[in-house]
This record gives C-alpha cells, sequence and structure tokens, in this order.
C-alpha cells in the first residue's frame, strides 16, 4: 500500500539526510526519487436491498450476528474480530471498539489497542 510505501521513504530519506550531515555520503539519493503512484482500487458498495439480501440469505448461519454488525456499523473486518463481551453495554445499547485483530508476519493473529 502506498502509506507503507511512503513511510518507507520517509525513513529512508531522514536516514540518507543523517548519513550527509556526517559526510559519508556526498548527497542524498533520495532527493530525486518519487514516491510511485499508486491507483486506489474502485470500491464497490451494496445497495440497501442487497444488504437486506444478503442478511436474509444468511440469518439461519451462525456468525449471521457478525454480519450483521458489520452492515451496521461500517466496522472493519479486524475490529469485529476483536470484540470482546467487555465491550459491549447491553444497558446502554453501545458497544466501543477498543482493538483491532491484525496478522502478525508469523502464524495467528495478534490483538492491538
Amino acid at each position: 500500500r502506498f502509506v507503507i510505501l511512503k513511510g518507507a521513504m520517509v525513513r529512508l530519506h531522514r536516514a540518507l539526510a543523517q548519513a550527509v550531515k556526517w559526510r559519508l555520503i556526498a548527497r542524498n539519493p533520495c532527493d530525486a526519487a518519487e514516491a510511485p503512484r499508486v491507483e486506489d482500487p474502485e470500491l464497490t458498495t451494496w445497495t440497501a436491498g442487497e444488504a437486506r439480501a444478503f442478511l436474509a440469505g444468511t440469518a439461519e448461519h451462525e456468525h449471521a450476528a457478525l454480519w450483521r454488525l458489520a452492515l451496521v456499523t461500517g466496522m472493519r473486518k479486524g475490529e469485529l474480530l476483536a470484540l470482546r463481551w467487555a465491550d459491549v453495554d447491553l444497558d446502554r445499547r453501545t458497544l466501543a471498539v477498543l482493538a483491532y485483530l491484525r496478522a502478525d508476519a508469523g502464524p495467528g493473529f495478534r490483538a492491538t489497542t
């Protein structure tokens, strides 16, 4: 993704700028570099009818409540999967998104707050 690439370019530019200050190199080669253009993928969203049809078709699925919560709140997959009962207040009818689940470099997932 562009954000990750841009962050890496910024860190590299800073490191090489320090090398210029220390006179390890004459100029920063990143000064001439341009970040590649990355096209954002075109997003498609469901119509209200498509969402209703999906919910009706998955009503008996074991994760039906998760699908409904995703559609109603717009929460991301990692946010949905990191939810705990402690994040839900049934009396106030609220839930707090306090963490998200992310894939680590190794096997498995890790909750991040």
